[in-house]
C-alpha cells in the first residue's frame, strides 16, 4: 500500500506539495476532485475539507501544505526542506506563504475567473479526470465560481484589499531572503509554499507583469511548474490591477 496524497488539479497548495514529494523520490498514489466537490466528502471521510491531504500507508492523516512538507522530511531527509541551520526562518516564510499569500492568490484567481468563466476549462490541463467540453465548462463556471467564493470568503471588498495589499507581498519576499528562507541548489518548503502561489498569480495575465517584475519573485516561482491553465488579460477590473501595480510603501525605519 503507498501514501494517497488528495489534491485538485491546478491547485497551489497541492502543486507545492506534489512538487515536495518529485524532490524526496517519494512514491504517491493520487487522487483527483474536481472544485468544488471536495469538502463535503473529504469532511465525510477523514474529517478535513480541504486539499492537499495526505494518507500514509499506514492510515494516519496529514492535513495541509506545511504539515504534509513537514511529514515529508521526517520520510526522507534528503533534500531537506526545512534545512536546520535555517530553519526559523525557513518555517516563517512558509508560515506566511500558507497563511497570507496562499489565499490571496486564490481569491484574485477567483475574482478573475468570475469575470471571464471561460478560462475555466483551460485550467483542465493535466487533470487526471475526463475533459469536459469548454462549452459545458462555461455554462458550469457561474456555479463553481460561486461555490469557491461561499468556501473562501470572496467579496469585492476583500479581493479589492487584496489587490492593493499585492505590493506589499511581494516586497516582503526580500525580507525572507535576508533570513535565509529561500534554497539555492534545492529548495525549501518556503520556496515551495511560496512560489506556487506566484505561479497562480502569474496565471492571471493582468497580474503576470507585476510578479515577473520582481527579481527575486521570479526567482522563486521557477522552483514551480506553471500554472495549467491562465485567465487572459482584461479580466480583472482596470482599478484592481492599477492598485496591484502601485509601489510597496517603504519599510518603517
Amino acid at each position: 500500500m503507498r501514501h494517497t496524497l488528495h489534491v485538485i488539479n491546478g491547485s497551489h497548495p497541492c502543486t507545492a506539495v506534489l512538487r515536495g514529494f518529485e524532490l524526496k523520490g517519494i512514491d504517491v498514489r493520487l487522487v483527483e476532485y474536481m472544485p468544488p466537490t471536495h469538502p463535503l466528502i473529504l469532511k465525510a471521510r477523514f474529517g478535513v475539507s480541504r486539499v492537499p491531504l495526505l494518507v500514509l500507508e499506514g492510515g494516519e492523516v496529514v492535513p495541509g501544505s506545511r504539515r504534509i512538507m513537514q511529514r515529508l522530511d521526517a520520510l526522507q531527509p534528503e533534500p531537506p526542506l526545512y534545512p536546520r541551520e535555517r530553519i526559523a526562518a525557513v518555517e516563517e516564510a512558509d508560515r506566511w506563504g500558507d497563511e497570507v499569500l496562499q489565499g490571496v492568490s486564490r481569491r484574485l484567481l477567483w475574482w478573475a475567473v468570475k469575470h471571464t468563466p471561460r478560462a475555466l476549462a483551460s485550467f483542465q490541463a493535466g487533470s487526471r479526470l475526463p475533459t469536459l467540453p469548454a462549452p459545458i465548462v462555461r455554462l458550469a463556471a457561474p456555479l463553481v465560481v460561486a461555490g469557491e467564493g461561499r468556501l473562501n470568503g470572496i467579496t469585492a471588498e476583500i479581493v479589492r484589499d487584496d489587490a492593493a495589499t499585492l505590493p506589499a507581498l511581494l516586497a516582503k519576499l526580500d525580507e525572507f531572503s535576508a533570513d535565509g528562507a529561500f534554497g539555492t541548489a534545492t529548495p525549501t518548503a518556503a520556496d515551495l509554499q511560496i512560489g506556487a502561489s506566484l505561479q497562480l498569480l502569474r496565471a492571471i495575465e493582468d497580474l503576470r507583469p507585476i510578479v515577473d517584475a520582481n527579481p527575486l519573485a521570479r526567482e522563486i516561482a521557477r522552483w514551480l511548474p506553471p500554472s495549467p491553465g491562465s485567465v487572459p488579460k482584461g479580466s480583472l477590473p482596470a482599478d484592481l490591477v492599477e492598485l496591484a501595480s502601485a509601489a510597496a510603501p517603504a519599510p518603517a525605519t
